[in-house]
């Protein structure tokens, strides 16, 4: 067994350090690295900064081959856990489909580039500032989110262009400019 001692010498900077400022290799016999971790560290600095593209061209290949592999894995995952994964996505999508809502409309949004972003807590109150309600029936029933100026016509996606609506409501609306809030 290996004495310890409260120092060791860094051959690399030549100084007598801190133990616990050496890493750890199981290979020597004190169970530390050699070098200290500064030195380390220097050192791994300086062969990066000389050998960039020959390490970046190394993990460029290594990911190639890891992708691969791992769209094979997840591809065998897939197919025997399938029917489980179905029904954890159907049940998702059932507890959060407040949630949905609001992602699909961004998403939607995003693609005509009309700009704005509404977050689930936002829909959330605003939804509970008009009591669950649709503003134009009055109705408490499941609610969708209903752009003022349509998003179709420009409209930003934003909460203050926002009015919930049931889905009789919004359809009958459709694309016109109606606020029901007042």
């Amino acid at each position: 067994m290996a004495i310890v001692t409260e120092t060791k010498f860094c051959p690399s900077c030549k100084e007598v350090r801190s133990q616990n400022l050496f890493g750890l290799n199981k290979h020597n016999k004190d169970g530390l690295a050699s070098n200290c971790k500064l030195c380390r560290k220097t050192e791994r600095a300086r062969y990066y900064r000389f050998n960039s593209d020959k390490e970046k061209e190394s993990v460029r290949t290594r990911a190639i081959a890891n992708r691969d592999d791992e769209m094979e894995r997840h591809r065998k995952y897939y197919i025997a856990n399938q029917d489980r994964l179905k029904q954890k996505s159907a049940l998702y999508r059932q507890e959060n489909q407040d949630k949905i809502k609001v992602l699909n409309q961004n998403r939607r949004v995003k693609e005509l580039k009309n700009g704005g972003k509404i977050t689930v807590k936002e829909w959330r109150d605003l939804c509970r500032k008009y009591e669950d309600k649709c503003l134009c029936c009055g109705k408490n029933c499941k609610l969708e989110i209903d752009h003022i100026v349509p998003v179709s016509r420009g409209g930003r996606n934003t909460i203050d262009n926002v009015q919930p609506l049931c889905g009789t409501c919004n359809k009958h609306k459709a694309t016109r400019t109606i606020d029901y809030r007042y």
